[in-house]
């Protein structure tokens, strides 16, 4: 005889279906971890400006927050890989941008510095030569790519006719004179480099030099005499601006830029680039 047929248990109106235990909750996907994720791509422009490194930190920012409110409402959330992704980006990409920006800063600062140097030596070179002789120091006024092949001797050749069509070299001519005649036989010293900074592939720097005595130190003050004290502290220094071309370290890629004779240590501000691509430093 056969056995029966065994039915199924009856499954009342409140109980589990099977199939509906094996539904999962839905969950969203979380905006802010999304939003970490657009910024952590986007803080890779923190190499190309240091703007860019805000973005790298608010993707570290919505991705902690994301991933917090994914932990407090599990059922509610989801997208934790997106943040992982996005805080992970920000860290890179931000971090490594200020460590580089650093190192090419410091590199930066170290050829213009080592420029400065063999600048200064041709400074107190013309301060020997009577009468005046500026042709050697306005040699380093040619840009690096033009000095090849040049001798000072050719630059002294070409002054004459540079200082008669060349309004600005003419000024700086004659700052560099001004400058030479108060230091009255004291080196021109080389005391700081006040600032340098990257514009696009071109860098600039400021220099500060040191003209003769300082004027607190040589100027001897007769009674009712008016003076001004900026005015007699700025002729002891003068602010030499290099520019250099190319991203890479090369002590040789600057040439003088220009010259500001009398200054005031600490008043010339950074050059910034202008809208439209054109690099400005006012003066």
């Amino acid at each position: 005889m056969a056995s029966p047929t065994s039915s199924p248990p009856f499954l009342g109106p409140d109980s589990d279906s099977p199939i509906e235990n094996e539904i999962p909750t839905y969950r969203a996907i979380s905006p802010m971890s999304v939003a970490s994720l657009g910024l952590g791509l986007i803080s890779a422009l923190s190499f190309t400006s240091s703007l860019w490194v805000a973005a790298a930190a608010l993707a570290v920012l919505f991705g902690v927050i994301s991933i917090r409110m994914m932990n407090r409402f599990p059922d509610a959330w989801t997208g934790r890989s997106f943040a992982q992704a996005g805080i992970a980006m920000g860290l890179v990409f931000g971090l490594s941008s200020q460590a580089y920006s650093f190192w090419s800063t410091r590199i930066l600062y170290a050829d213009a510095q080592t420029f400065a140097e063999k600048f200064n030596e041709t400074l107190i070179a013309a301060q020997k030569i009577d009468p005046i002789d500026t042709s050697d120091v306005v040699w380093y006024m040619i840009p690096s790519a033009q000095r090849r092949g040049i001798t000072p001797e050719d630059a002294k050749a070409r002054l004459s006719s540079v200082l008669k069509s060349s309004e600005k070299v003419k000024n700086t001519d004659d700052n560099l004179r001004a400058m030479i005649t108060h230091a009255k036989g004291v080196p021109i010293e080389l005391v700081e480099v006040e600032n340098a900074v990257y514009l696009d592939l071109e860098a600039y720097a400021s220099v500060l030099f040191q003209v003769g005595a300082l004027a607190e130190d040589k100027h001897e003050h007769k009674a009712g005499e008016v003076h001004n004290k900026e005015d007699e502290r700025g002729k002891s220094y003068a602010l030499v601006r290099f520019k250099g071309t190319g991203g890479r370290s090369n002590p040789n890629r600057w040439h003088v830029d220009d010259i500001r004779y009398p200054y005031l240590p600490r008043t010339d501000a950074p050059p910034v680039a202008k809208p439209g691509g054109d690099h400005g430093h006012d003066h």
